[in-house]
């Protein structure tokens, strides 16, 4: 039994005794140890893999740590909020005064008139307006500079220019550090702000001006293009000594045109504009010529140029030439402007700019015809000459009133001469007008009208020929017949229209141009027949700015008034176009160009005329004495014709307009 139970207590164990030799296993029994005990002082390693301690983790803040940093959250959040509101509330007030300033700057027609005509400065006292100064100005289309010019300006005065919208951010950002960092600012200016300025603005350093011209700047880009803005700006920039535009520079520095200068002289003329005075190319050359090395690096950096082409440019200099700038007379439309400029001032005081139509190109080449054929006719009893020039919109570009207004201010446009023969389309116009057409025939006979019996200048009749014929070789027995025919109530009808105030005589002989008319409104009844029958009136200025750049007054353009049937006026101008190709008018002839005109001489010679038209420029010229004593030979065929030629040839070949 006791073997039993070893053997039940013991399953499944291995024995350790060895075999006997029966091979039955004979099991031993083992007895029990127990446990040692572990000394006290000795611990207990654990057998097991070691493992990683975890992280204790992070204590929550305290209360016034987390009460500290809810109020940091609250008010980032509340000064976000408030600078949002305040940048919404700045577009909102930019918007609003830009709109509102909007309407108040100039128009687009007012920065074209701008830029057209000559600028006065003007002080009035009372009654009294007195002239200041003249901005000395030649204008020259955008096509006509040098690409190299444009570049310079481009490179030392807004280099961004093709890419900004008026204002440059990337300046103004640059002017902000550098005012922030105690550095000198400025710069800032792109050249849409400089043209808003050179126009119409102050230099008055004030916030106010400095946002009128940043909106007035807008205006510009919205308006017109890049070119059209660089062609602007180059024209009005100033260089010091009332010289205004790279033409008038041109001339002024280096007597020579603005499509002949080199590329060093280019670099001289923009490296100028920045400091007028201290770079001016006269008085401070070494200056100059230092700012003009700047300028040429400039284009480097930007590729205009290369650096071989930077050396030959600086290498070569300044290279003069023969073309230097010359004065005008301005004061002829000056004195006629005034009293209309005291009107439109009214109760004003003060200094303004007044913006004329005078083209100083055009005045040049005028003044220069009628010294040159003055002279040649000095020993013809010739003394004085006269002549004026009106665009399509009544614009006088030119008025000569005489040979020297420091010896004379007599306007001589503006005195009632005799027109004599420059009178007799307006007759025929209005035989026109009363059934005719240019190829009726009419008779060239003796014929008699209350007793007064004119003659042909060359005491022969021709019989019957066209009306055409008629006025090119200008019979006066037809015009007389024409008068006849059509009657005085129709003829004064007619030279009512034209723009002829006040009574017209009821007499014949008016028909062959014996009343006397002032050839500044003579000149602008042919510029009607120009206009295809529209009639314009003659004005001298555009518009009026006070010394802010504030508009006191400004013409505003003009619906046209046809005084004639546009069918009438093209066969009239048919006929004096046979004048100047085939008639009296030979003379005054140029190129290919299709030009209309008469001619007219009172008797005795005592008036000579040339009256006539192109398609931009409608233009009197006038010889005679003060004496109203005859001349030796001089008629409207001479020399008023070549006087005329001359100029109108020269302004159709200019670089202007």
């Amino acid at each position: 039994m006791a073997a039993k139970t070893t053997r039940g207590r013991n399953r499944g164990k291995p024995s350790s005794n060895s075999r006997g030799k029966s091979g039955a296993t004979v099991s031993k029994p083992v007895a029990s140890k127990p446990p040692r005990s572990k000394p006290a002082s000795k611990t207990v390693r654990s057998k097991q893999p070691r493992l990683n301690k975890p992280k204790p983790k992070k204590t929550a803040p305290s209360s016034v740590r987390r009460k500290l940093q809810k109020a940091v959250t609250t008010i980032c959040k509340r000064m976000l909020w408030r600078a949002g509101q305040l940048f919404l509330l700045l577009v909102v007030l930019t918007s609003v005064l830009t709109a509102a300033l909007w309407q108040f700057l100039p128009s687009r027609q007012q920065v074209l008139d701008a830029d057209r005509g000559l600028i006065m400065v003007m002080e009035k006292r009372g009654n009294r307006l007195d002239m200041v100064d003249v901005a000395r100005n030649l204008r020259l289309p955008g096509v006509n500079m040098p690409d190299k010019l444009k570049e310079a300006f481009l490179a030392i005065e807004d280099r961004r220019f093709n890419y900004h919208f008026g204002i440059d951010p990337i300046s103004i950002a640059t002017n902000i550090v550098r005012g922030l960092q105690g550095r000198r600012m400025g710069g800032g200016s792109t050249i849409t702000q400089q043209l808003a300025k050179n126009l119409f603005l102050s230099s008055e350093r004030t916030l106010w001006r400095k946002v009128k011209e940043m909106v007035l700047a807008f205006k510009l880009e919205h308006y017109f293009t890049k070119e059209r803005i660089l062609e602007m700006y180059l024209n009005n920039v100033y260089f010091g000594d009332n010289t205004y535009g790279v033409e008038t520079a041109s001339r002024q520095f280096f007597s020579k045109r603005t499509p002949d200068l080199n590329i060093y002289e280019m670099a001289l003329l923009a490296g100028a504009v920045k400091g007028p005075n201290r770079y001016h190319i006269r008085r401070h050359p070494k200056a100059a010529a230092s700012r003009g090395k700047v300028v040429l690096q400039a284009m480097v950096r930007s590729g205009y140029i290369e650096a071989d082409e930077m050396e030959s440019a600086i290498a070569g200099g300044i290279q003069k030439g023969s073309r230097k700038l010359q004065s005008i007379s301005y004061q002829w439309l000056r004195d006629w402007i005034v009293p209309d400029l005291l009107v439109q001032l009214g109760s004003y005081e003060g200094r303004v700019r007044v913006f004329t139509t005078l083209n100083t190109e055009y005045q040049t080449y005028a003044e220069i015809a009628i010294n040159r054929y003055l002279r040649k006719y000095k020993n013809r009893k010739t003394s004085q000459a006269a002549l004026v020039s009106i665009a399509a919109d009544g614009a006088v570009r030119a008025m000569v009133g005489g040979v020297d207004y420091s010896q004379s201010q007599l306007n001589r446009t503006l005195v009632n001469r005799q027109p004599a023969s420059a009178f007799k389309p307006f007759v025929f116009l209005a035989g026109l007008e009363a059934g005719l057409d240019e190829n009726s025939v009419v008779e060239d006979g003796p014929i008699t009208i209350d007793g007064w019996s004119p003659r042909n200048n060359d005491d022969i009749y021709m019989g019957k020929m066209s009306l055409t014929e008629a006025l090119s070789k200008s019979r006066n027995t037809v015009a007389a017949a024409l008068y006849q025919y059509v009657g005085h109530e129709a003829m004064a009808d007619l030279l009512h229209r034209l723009g002829v105030y006040g009574p017209i005589p009821e007499n014949p002989s008016m028909a062959l141009g014996t009343w006397e008319i002032p050839l500044l409104y003579l000149s602008n009844m042919y510029r009607t027949i120009a206009n295809g029958g529209a009639r314009v009136e003659p004005y001298g200025f555009m518009g009026i700015i006070d010394s802010l750049g504030n508009i006191i007054s400004w013409r505003e353009p003009e619906e046209p008034e046809y005084a004639v049937g546009m069918e009438m006026a093209a066969q009239l101008n048919k006929m004096l176009q046979r004048v100047v190709s085939k008639g009296t008018g030979k003379k005054a002839a140029f190129g290919d160009l299709p030009v209309a005109g008469k001619t007219g001489t009172s008797q005795g010679n005592r008036d000579a005329l040339f009256i006539g038209y192109s398609d931009i420029l409608a233009t009197g010229v006038w010889m005679g004495n003060d004496n109203n004593s005859p001349m030796d030979g001089v008629g409207g065929s001479s020399a008023p014709a070549l006087i005329w030629r001359y100029f109108m040839a020269n302004c159709h070949d200019s670089l202007y307009e």
